[in-house]
């Protein structure tokens, strides 16, 4: 609305300019024709006719004035107008300007508050993964400590029987091992692990220390008959209940089974592994000396027997390494084997 009164007022403007300048001209048409008219009519006349001609230029003046008071005051209200608008732009773009600000510095502050929830996410993803790694170690260990205990479970404990408790001392060695130790009396003595193989394949290995060249070996016994001390497995009544595998100075790798005394398994002498291995479904006892089998072997065992070990000087000693369970048998067929009959 008041743009269009501007433009009517600035129309009007050029109209009345236009205007004063065709009565400007005119006037000097006028004055030009009054001269000729004076000249032709007379003064008298003229003046008259002037007269008139003069009082209609004043009305014409006042007019003019009216109408320039009246374009002032467009002017003045165009003015006015395009200041008042232009201080409500300015306004309005001010107004928009702090809504822009303020709208920034919520999109900065949610930026924010996205990037502090976003690090807070991560801080708890990370620490719900070591939790989740802690879990995950704990149950490592725990199962770890459980197929440790299980072993344990499985694994027999070595216990042995003292049949001469007077010469005979037996300790306890670390991992699980035990040592016999013949104090002072040279004469043959037998100790059997409390184990009864009754089930399974069993295995024991064990090493003779200070036996002065191998005066010492091991083998099964009855579990029915109680060795006394002094027992020697290749004397009566002993051989009708024992069996066993010699080293030097005691037989030279011979075994000893019910009277019967067979040779070609190698002799041994001190440090040196002695293994036997019992296996209760074939009914087979089978030796072996530094991880080798022997090829003398003793069969037909249909009942209930347990380990010995072997000693005759003093102050030799005899450690039992391990008593096992096993899962399957090791003992194969070998060259020159013999069954020595239990």
């Amino acid at each position: 609305e008041e743009e269009k009164k501007r433009k009517e007022a600035e129309t009007e403007k050029r109209r009345i300019e236009e205007e004063n300048f065709e009565k400007k001209r005119e006037n000097e048409k006028i004055k030009y024709q009054l001269a000729l008219l004076k000249q032709k009519f007379g003064v008298q006349k003229i003046d008259e006719e002037i007269q008139l001609i003069e009082e209609k230029e004043k009305e014409i003046s006042e007019e003019n004035k009216i109408l320039k008071e009246e374009n002032q005051k467009l002017k003045d209200e165009i003015l006015q107008l395009k200041d008042e608008k232009i201080h409500q732009l300015e306004e309005e773009n001010k107004r928009k300007d702090q809504e822009n600000k303020k709208l920034k510095e919520d999109i900065l502050k949610l930026k924010d508050e996205v990037l502090k929830e976003k690090q807070k996410k991560e801080k708890q993803d990370q620490r719900v993964k070591e939790v989740e790694e802690q879990i995950q170690k704990l149950l490592e260990d725990k199962k770890e400590k459980e197929e440790q205990l299980k072993k344990l479970k499985e694994t027999p404990v070595i216990n042995l029987i003292n049949p001469n408790p007077t010469d005979i001392e037996i300790s306890d060695v670390a991992g699980g091992m035990k040592k016999i130790f013949k104090r002072n009396c040279t004469k043959a003595d037998s100790i059997s692990l409390t184990q009864v193989l009754e089930s399974g394949v069993w295995s024991m290995e064990a090493l003779l220390q200070n036996t002065q060249g191998g005066c010492g070996g091991i083998g099964i016994v009855k579990d029915s008959y109680n060795i006394p001390a002094g027992a020697n497995p290749n004397t009566n009544p002993n051989f009708q209940n024992m069996a066993a595998y010699t080293g030097n100075l005691w037989g030279i790798g011979q075994v000893y089974c019910k009277e019967k005394t067979i040779s070609g398994n190698s002799t041994f002498g001190d440090n040196q592994i002695l293994k036997q291995e019992y296996d209760s479904e074939k009914g087979t006892l089978a030796f072996f000396l530094d991880g080798v089998q022997q090829p003398v072997y003793i069969s037909g065992i249909k009942e209930k027997v347990r380990f010995i070990a072997c000693l005759y000087y003093s102050e030799s000693s005899c450690i039992i390494r391990s008593l096992k369970k096993l899962a399957a048998a090791t003992a194969v067929h070998v060259a020159n084997e013999k069954a020595v009959q239990w």
